[in-house]
């Protein structure tokens, strides 16, 4: 009997261990952000937003921080997605020294060496520049958007083939691939259609059945979209908001204060109007002197967030398992 119940105590022990908050610095890099996480939170990716010090990186949990390769010929680079099991991750780089010959283009990084390929683009040429915005769990989708001077189109890979939608832009597509959202719009790749969303306000997730959205509207206030509508999730604490994640049922997403360079989490258990929650006081109790700055993606289950937080005078990309808290 006393056998049994020290191997319960050890089990119950485990369990209220493995429950416990953690937050992880994900990059050395100065400035850097994360960008994107597997829907198991088990691979982030993200890098530097400055241009002088590039750092695009593949967190693994367990394993550390992988510095990625920048093209032959590019100056800068920055990772913004990963598949679920890791081997795949997307970007863009950054390459010439002059107006003229300056181009920004959508790049791929496959395991084991994650040697950096371009993807094939309508237009390569000097004064166009891509910017990818996400990819499916199986690293088949891929979506974004390009531009040369003014005009801006919406791009999306399947399988290295690209497809122009149109003019627009692409903010984020749904682990399934099926979904992405863009500039007032929700697009489903199979059968293809287009729905509105309404005016007014710019969706940048999308859950992976495609059934709910978040994103912020003019005036920087948080959005939700399901089939019952747009609701106005408002500002919080006066702040101005943005959200840029969302979990999988739809009923965590996550963002910022932008006003106040301060990481938020929504949940709809909360209510819409009284979802927001500032992380830094939910988690005050492991950041210690850190300072959450931002949300940028939510694992599927809503458990596990990346983003960026400040550390001192600079901020660093951040993973952070909430352990269901």
């Amino acid at each position: 009997m006393k056998g049994k119940l020290s191997l319960l105590w050890v089990f119950c022990v485990s369990g209220v261990l493995a429950q416990t908050p953690q937050l992880v610095q994900v990059s050395t890099g100065a400035r850097s952000i994360a960008t994107a996480i597997s829907a198991d939170g088990n691979y982030v990716v993200g890098g530097t937003l400055v241009e002088s010090a590039p750092r695009p990186f593949l967190w693994v949990r367990g394993v550390g921080e992988r510095v990625l390769p920048l093209p032959s010929g590019a100056y800068y680079a920055i990772a913004r997605g990963v598949s679920n099991d890791g081997s795949v991750v997307v970007g863009e780089a950054y390459s010439g020294s002059t107006a003229a010959d300056h181009r920004i283009l959508p790049v791929v990084w496959r395991a084991p060496h994650y040697q950096p390929q371009t993807l094939s683009v309508p237009d390569s040429n000097g004064g166009v520049a891509y910017y990818v915005t996400g990819m499916s769990d199986d690293g088949q989708v891929i979506v974004g958007w390009y531009q040369r001077s003014s005009d801006r189109q919406a791009i999306y890979w399947r399988n290295g083939n690209y497809t122009v939608i149109g003019s627009g832009q692409l903010n984020g597509v749904s682990r399934c691939g099926r979904y992405a959202v863009g500039n007032t719009y929700r697009v489903t790749f199979e059968p293809y259609r287009v729905e509105s969303l309404g005016t007014d306000w710019y969706p940048q997730a999308i859950t992976s059945g495609g059934g709910a959205v978040v994103g912020t509207a003019y005036g920087f206030r948080g959005v939700f979209w399901d089939s019952c509508g747009t609701i106005s999730l408002g500002q919080f604490n006066g702040g101005t908001v943005e959200l840029f994640a969302i979990s999988d049922d739809g009923r965590t997403a996550g963002g910022w204060i932008r006003s106040q360079s301060t990481a938020i989490r929504w949940k709809r258990e909360r209510g819409f109007l009284d979802g927001y929650e500032n992380l830094n006081q939910t988690f005050a109790a492991i950041r210690g002197s850190r300072h959450l700055r931002s949300v940028q993606a939510i694992s599927a289950d809503g458990r596990y967030l990346a983003g960026s937080m400040w550390i001192g005078p600079e901020y660093y990309a951040f993973w952070l398992d909430t352990a269901g808290q």
